[in-house]
């Protein structure tokens, strides 16, 4: 692999092993996504030990040997002790490939990807799976990403583990369905007026707004779809932030847009609570703040 600027000693990146097999496919084989194929148990203890595999299988046409279709999976040394975890002692393991991309910009990353991780999975010792949900006291946990949208984007990551010293090591590969990010940095408008600078916002997968926390009076909760969402309020905050609030629910009930930092969404509020009783009881809290 280089970098952009042509074949230079100065931009060389690294080197990805890989591994070619063939494989004759039937007519009804081309349709599928993805692939099993069964791979010997000394190749993938000496992949392991080379620091991993990029793994394809040609799929070629029994009758047509021009008609074919390429499979992949970089498989790194924690998906191969992970392969190899599940029954110890097998001669052969069945592997899950799926379609290699033809978008150049896809293939880059496959490779890119795979020299980033293998850095922090070479020559560490991997632990069995770890429920992070019950980790120690203290512990963090990264995931390496361009961006938020990659992260949701609907496939595996990996979890590392933060040790001292800047180490990193890789505990979990999971599919994230959803993100919480406290305190972001966004403003929450109607029509253009912002009500609220900053809040913590929830992530779905395909990048749809899950939830917002506004504060400790008021939280908005987005369904699956993201379209549709439930208003949550109490008076379990403080006067000021409540006076905020219902200026906020007066407003919503009127606006026509719901905008969350680059998010925005068109309104049709169903609220249960009467606009009337709501504008009465801002005057009130207006009032009292102001004797007190």
């Amino acid at each position: 692999m280089y970098s952009y600027g042509g074949n230079k000693k100065a931009n060389f990146i690294g080197k990805c092993p890989i591994q070619v097999k063939g494989k004759t496919f039937a007519k009804k084989d081309f349709k599928s996504k993805t692939i099993s194929y069964s791979v010997d148990a000394y190749d993938l203890k000496n992949y392991l030990t080379d620091g991993g595999v990029i793994y394809f299988v040609v799929g070629i046409s029994g009758t047509n040997s021009e008609k074919y279709q390429i499979y992949f999976n970089s498989l790194l040394p924690f998906d191969i002790h992970r392969i190899l975890q599940k029954k110890d002692g097998q001669k052969t393991y069945s592997i899950h490939l799926e379609k290699f991309p033809k978008e150049c910009n896809q293939i880059e990353e496959i490779f890119q990807d795979f020299l980033f991780h293998r850095v922090h999975h070479i020559g560490k010792t991997f632990f069995g799976n770890v429920h992070l949900i019950h980790s120690d006291s203290g512990a963090t946990y990264t995931i390496w990403s361009k961006s938020l949208s990659e992260i949701l984007d609907g496939t595996p990551k990996y979890i590392y583990k933060n040790l001292p010293h800047n180490l990193f090591i890789p505990v979990e590969k999971i599919i994230p369905e959803k993100i919480n990010i406290a305190n972001a940095p966004v403003d929450v408008a109607i029509d253009g007026k912002v009500y609220f600078h900053g809040a913590e916002v929830s992530l779905m997968k395909k990048n749809i707004l899950g939830g917002i926390v506004l504060n400790k009076g008021l939280s908005i909760k987005v369904n699956k779809k993201g379209d549709n969402a439930t208003i949550k309020t109490t008076k379990k905050c403080t006067i000021s932030q409540y006076i905020k609030n219902v200026e906020f629910l007066i407003a919503l009930s009127e606006g026509h847009t719901l905008s969350v930092g680059n998010f925005a969404v068109g309104t049709n509020p169903q609220m249960k609570d009467d606009v009337s009783l709501l504008e009465r009881e801002l005057k009130i809290y207006k009032k009292y703040r102001t004797i007190v």
